[in-house]
């Protein structure tokens, strides 16, 4: 029973890691659209939060990415009539706010 066990939590510590380093590696990308929710400022909000939740985690310090995804803000206009905290600017403006106050600004999207 404990190989069993040992071998399904050396599974799952695998399976985090590989989740980390392609949530990672995604958010460095220039492939993805600036949205909180299902877009890179989604994967900046998921890489603050392990790193909040689980210290030294990450192979990269935080801060090189934060740095590397502030510098892919959005330069486009946003609707006037469509204004949300999940697209667009007010998305950036969340992150940018939530990586530089990591402890005081809690997650809107993890709980």
């Amino acid at each position: 029973m404990n190989v069993i066990y040992l071998s399904h939590q050396n599974a799952q510590s695998k399976f985090q890691e590989n989740a980390l380093l392609v949530t990672q590696k995604t958010a460095q990308s220039n492939h993805q659209t600036p949205n909180l929710c299902c877009g890179l400022y989604g994967d900046l909000g998921f890489l603050v939060e392990i790193n909040n939740r689980m210290p030294n985690t990450l192979p990269t310090p935080i801060e090189s990415i934060i740095q590397t995804l502030i510098k892919k803000r959005p330069t486009y206009q946003v609707d006037s009539n469509f204004v949300s905290l999940f697209r667009g600017m007010p998305s950036f403006l969340y992150c940018h706010l939530r990586a530089h106050q990591t402890k005081e600004m809690p997650s809107a999207i993890f709980w």
